[in-house]
């Protein structure tokens, strides 16, 4: 199944500064990221990859790709919310380069004086879409690309003019798509402790996000899983006193009688 949308991210990502001198020279190691995404229904484009798409949610049997037997579950429109994920607590806390290397996430950059940054290559997180399912990934990058500072310490404006891998946004707090900069420097001198930078980015031209090379919005979601519950059919069968056979999988459907749901990609439909 797949979903025709528009994404919306909101990444904070934290990076400590391991060599600094005067304005945001420097050589950066992250140590926490935190990505907000809000997937919005949109309408279908002229992209490649919207022929086929629904707005349709349905289970198949006994696969979307040779289905025998389809069971709408949910309808979406465009504007309306159907997710809003976000990266895991543990990987944007500030301060803890472990937690984050230990989820696979290695990323490094080098800003330099006039206005050029570079990446080495790094490891950073993003999604995929394969299959009408998308999942999260984290592949290897490397970039080059041009930033811009309005020259503030304090929430300062920071933008990404140039990139191969990151949105891009503006220093002016005012643009659909725009960042910010907190720069936290030694009490005795201006060396860089860390900083803090932080971004929205609305898929489209001027995020550069989400859209191919005619600029048409192609970005995709697949879901590949729905709530269920696990003991649906033991609880219909105690509370009913019924002897429905329990079966080997969990049932799709709202969770009941009111206990832990679980999310799953295969079971009964009731």
């Amino acid at each position: 199944m797949k979903l025709k949308l528009i994404t919306v991210p909101l990444a904070i990502t934290l990076m400590i500064a391991g060599v600094s001198a005067q304005g945001l020279s420097g050589n950066f190691k992250m140590t926490g990221v935190h990505v907000q995404y809000y997937d919005v229904a949109r309408d279908s484009s002229a992209a490649a990859e919207d022929v086929g798409s629904t707005h349709d949610f349905a289970l198949s049997w006994p696969s979307a790709a040779s289905e025998q037997f389809a069971w709408d579950v949910n309808t979406f429109e465009p504007g309306d919310m159907i997710a809003n994920p976000e990266t895991p607590e543990a990987i944007a806390n500030i301060g803890y380069a472990g937690l984050v290397a230990a989820a696979g996430i290695d990323l490094t950059v080098q800003l330099n004086e006039d206005g050029t940054f570079e990446v080495p290559t790094s490891t950073y997180p993003t999604t995929d879409t394969e299959n009408c399912s998308t999942f999260s990934s984290i592949p290897t990058i490397q970039d080059q690309g041009i930033y811009e500072w309005d020259g503030e310490d304090d929430r300062g404006g920071f933008g990404i003019v140039e990139s191969g891998i990151f949105d891009l946004f503006s220093m002016d707090p005012t643009d659909v798509n725009n960042g910010y900069i907190n720069v936290y420097r030694a009490s005795d001198s201006d060396d860089i402790r860390h900083v803090i930078i932080g971004w929205t980015a609305v898929d489209g031209t001027g995020s550069a996000s989400g859209i191919d090379s005619e600029g048409n919005l192609n970005r995709q979601l697949g879901i590949s899983t729905a709530p269920a519950d696990e003991d649906f059919v033991t609880g219909l069968n105690a509370s009913a006193g019924m002897s429905l056979n329990v079966g080997d999988h969990v049932t799709f459907g709202d969770n009941w009688p009111y206990d832990e749901a679980v999310n799953a990609n295969w079971g009964y439909i009731f």
